[in-house]
């Protein structure tokens, strides 16, 4: 079965910004274990095993469109608390000079885009929830299991930066093709 098939039968459902969220939710599962050999290829040797944690999130994600069967709903906040929770657990695991805490940015725009302003009661508190992580925990954690050096910190900074820009323009694409779907039903 071709691979583009399978995809589409596991995303499916029949809410668009469900479908679309699992997309999102199945994409991000597939680059989290890229994520620590783009740490090790920018920090180096010392940077594993500490590294590896933060692949944790692929089995929440990759968990989501199974979610998304039982509850849309269910589902999409699924992706949005996944999302932040690694947001915060990398942010720790790699220290917060890494930048990797600029990744609550994509966090509050799916908060807001995943959502019908009739689902306030349920997006609300998921977009303040990336919002509070960001201003509340910045000088908060505990030391990483791994320091790297200034100019390793800087390498991982701009992957990160660059990294949240294209995720950013992504999520824009994928929602901007899924209102597009639905104006034409």
């Amino acid at each position: 079965m071709p691979i583009r098939t399978r995809l589409a039968q596991i995303t499916a459902n029949p809410d668009s910004l469900t479908r679309t969220g699992n997309f999102l939710a199945l994409v991000l599962a597939w680059n989290a274990p890229f994520y620590p050999l783009y740490v090790w290829f920018l920090a180096g040797n010392a940077s594993m095993p500490s590294a590896l944690l933060t692949a944790c999130s692929l089995p929440v994600m990759a968990a989501v469109p199974a979610m998304s069967r039982r509850s849309g709903l269910g589902g999409r906040a699924m992706l949005c608390l996944a999302g932040t929770a690694n947001t915060v657990w990398c942010t720790w695991v790699l220290g917060e000079p890494a930048g990797v805490a600029l990744f609550l940015l994509p966090c509050i725009m799916l908060a807001v885009l995943l959502f019908r302003a009739s689902e306030w009661p349920v997006y609300a508190p998921l977009v303040a929830l990336p919002i509070a992580c960001g201003w509340f925990l910045p000088g908060h954690f505990a030391p990483p299991p791994h320091v790297y050096t200034p100019a390793q910190y800087g390498h991982l900074l701009n992957m990160n930066a660059a990294s949240v820009a294209v995720l950013i323009a992504f999520i824009g694409y994928q929602f901007a093709r899924e209102r597009e779907e639905r104006a034409s039903f």
